[in-house]
């Protein structure tokens, strides 16, 4: 029974790290796209280096 419940926490503890790994990724990203699309957004919206 306690191998079965050291089983589950160590799965559980690895579901963590995972969902930590996707959230980090999906905030660099997000900040990498915003960079790439300044140009753009500059040129559509009117954006300029102080807003």
């Amino acid at each position: 029974m306690e191998a079965s419940v050291t089983t589950r926490v160590g799965h559980f503890r690895w579901a963590v790290c995972a969902l930590l790994f996707i959230a980090t990724t999906i905030n660099y990203v997000d900040r990498q796209v915003i960079g790439i699309l300044k140009p753009t957004l500059q040129a559509e919206i009117g954006f300029n280096e102080i807003d």
